[in-house]
């Protein structure tokens, strides 16, 4: 499955071709999983009825063009965050945990539209209600 997207991410095969050819490995992967809901063993049971629930979900990038089929570039965003938070004390309250949360989401979202992180949440200090930014 793997490879078949890198190679359609390289260019080598057509969005097409990959759809076609992933509809096999989705079938079969379905079927699998399936299979898995009865197969005796508890948490693999459980594991595999979680997976179905939500089965639409796991073939989203097949469907539309431009979603990954990894969630890396959402873990690479907030990988500085989370080795952060390891290394300090965190935070003593909700209201502590609330502010960093929307701290972090407000940094990286700045910083993924090349907007000034300080200017962004200056001008919203001063003025909250301006829908400009």
């Amino acid at each position: 499955m793997f490879r078949l997207w890198h190679r359609h991410k390289a260019g080598e095969i057509s969005r097409n071709t990959f759809q076609a050819t992933m509809k096999t490995i989705r079938e079969n992967i379905d079927r699998l999983l399936t299979e898995g809901t009865t197969c005796g063993h508890s948490k693999t049971e459980n594991a595999c009825k979680f997976l179905l629930k939500d089965k639409e979900s796991l073939w989203t990038f097949v469907d539309i063009k431009g979603i990954e089929p990894t969630n890396n570039f959402a873990e690479q965003q907030i990988r500085f965050y989370v080795l952060l938070r390891k290394k300090s004390v965190g935070t003593q309250s909700e209201r502590g945990n609330l502010f960093v949360e929307r701290m972090m989401t407000t940094t990286t979202a700045c910083k993924l539209q090349n907007r000034n992180r300080y200017d962004f949440i200056t001008a919203k200090v001063i003025n909250p209600s301006d829908g400009k930014n």
